[in-house]
């Protein structure tokens, strides 16, 4: 068969001019869906109540480790200078995320609830031996997850988000109590009225969540919203935060409410610590 013959010729290349046109329509479709990344920027102000149980480890021998109670305290006037900051990358239905928040709080109120020693299980101990016992602490938190948007509609927005969960906690206890705790064959174990033990802690959690925000229909008002677990080898995590924003020309104005909370297993120091309060953020776009 001779291509090239008169024939055959102005059909093949009205083929070829086809295919050519198709190409160029899909590939011209292909540059328009292809959406540009959006950045924006969110400093916040955290005012966490802390709340809390904190187990340190026996300090040596013939004395006890102490588990501690953090009452519920508003970290408001304790707070050092916090460092509070939200980034998110967003190109069409993906968004990329990452969370910061460096606090430190003094002075906190606690009680010593029990002493582990090497040779007694566990001696609770009452509240009453109480004198002023108080714990600070330093935390560092910093999330980064990836996101894709599942439900889009005009009242409402949801993504589903999946990523890691860093947690560093350095945690120093000073006791004071009333009278010494003996414990042990003749008492020979003993914790003293007074002292000072410090750990540190830090863990990593996969994390998987929703975030997003609903429209009421009342202007430039929306209802921001996220909920996330996070689980790792020897810990437990979860966080919730819902609140009000308002759209300027600037950006975003919003005030709302999150909890955190934290477990690791008996053996860890951090038995339970939940960070939960209001928090106010402004949302730049760019």
């Amino acid at each position: 068969m001779d291509l090239t013959s008169p024939a055959r010729t102005p059909g093949a290349l009205a083929l070829i001019a086809i295919a050519l046109v198709a190409a160029a329509e899909l590939r011209a479709e292909v540059v328009v869906r292809r959406e540009p990344w959006s950045l924006s920027i969110a400093p916040y102000v955290w005012l966490p109540v802390l709340s809390g149980t904190l187990k340190y480890d026996v300090p040596g021998a013939g004395s006890g480790g102490p588990e501690a109670e953090l009452k519920p305290t508003s970290s408001a006037a304790k707070l050092g200078l916090p460092t509070m900051v939200l980034l998110e990358a967003r190109s069409g239905p993906w968004s990329v995320a990452t969370d910061f928040v460096h606090l430190k709080a003094s002075s906190v109120k606690s009680l010593v609830k029990s002493v582990t020693f090497d040779d007694v299980a566990h001696d609770p101990i009452s509240a009453a031996l109480d004198a002023g016992t108080e714990t600070s602490i330093a935390g560092t938190l910093w999330s980064l997850t990836t996101g894709y948007t599942v439900l889009e509609d005009w009242w409402v927005h949801g993504d589903l988000t999946a990523g890691i969960r860093y947690v560093g906690l350095a945690a120093s206890l000073d006791w004071r109590l009333s009278a010494t705790v003996s414990a042990g064959p003749g008492g020979t174990s003993v914790f003293p009225v007074s002292g000072r033990i410090s750990e540190y802690a830090e863990f990593w959690t996969g994390t998987v969540g929703v975030t997003g925000q609903l429209d009421p229909g009342f202007g430039p008002w929306t209802v921001p919203y996220c909920l996330d677990v996070g689980a790792g080898s020897s810990c437990t995590s979860w966080q919730a935060f819902a609140g009000l924003a308002y759209r300027a020309w600037w950006g975003d104005a919003v005030v709302g409410y999150r909890h955190l909370s934290i477990d690791q297993d008996e053996s860890e120091l951090v038995d339970t610590v939940t960070f939960s309060g209001p928090l106010l953020a402004g949302t730049l776009y760019f």
